[in-house]
């Protein structure tokens, strides 16, 4: 449980055009008529990342939340941490972080992977920060800083890096066959 599997991702595998349109890299953009079952979220997702426009209606979110029931044992800690998102954006940084320490307990109670609880102990880190910024207040390393620094493995997600390797390997493919190709084509 917890890990997405290549069926999963494969779901989002039409944004990758959108991707490459928005990271300014056109020439890696592969012909595909077909739009998989989470198109527009993976490019709302995308955009957001890359221009921090956000357009995904809070249905959309429960409707990703409640498909979370299927790769997750317990996705309570899932709604805290949306819960945590829609806090922090509309300013209310104590209130998400107090929401995201409640993902984190749960998330540990559920015994989710250590890339979902290492990810929330980064966003309670990072909204610890913030709070003692805010109060003027200079407690660094902070408690989450802290038990960062005492894992014994390194931080990962496990989807990013699948998209990765997925984007490096049509970079691969496409500038072997431009190396490979002949002159008089």
């Amino acid at each position: 449980m917890g890990f997405a599997s290549k069926i999963e991702i494969s779901k989002f595998q039409s944004c990758y055009n959108y991707l490459f349109e928005m990271l300014h890299l056109e020439f890696f953009k592969k012909e595909e008529d077909t739009q998989f079952e989470w198109h527009q979220l993976g490019c709302s997702l995308i955009k957001w990342l890359v221009t921090g426009e956000w357009e995904l209606q809070d249905k959309e979110i429960r409707k990703i939340i409640s498909a979370g029931a299927e790769l997750f044992s317990d996705n309570t800690w899932l709604q805290k941490r949306w819960n945590a998102i829609k806090a922090s954006m509309s300013g209310e940084i104590k209130k998400a972080f107090s929401q995201e320490k409640q993902a984190l307990k749960q998330a540990r109670n559920a015994k989710e992977p250590d890339w979902i609880i290492n990810n929330i102990l980064i966003d309670c880190r990072n909204m610890e920060i913030e709070i003692n910024n805010l109060q003027r207040k200079r407690a660094y390393p902070g408690k989450y800083q802290n038990e960062l620094n005492s894992l014994k493995s390194m931080i990962c997600i496990p989807i990013a890096d699948r998209y990765l390797t997925n984007i490096y390997e049509n970079i691969e493919k496409d500038e072997f066959r431009e190396k490979t190709a002949s002159p008089y084509l």
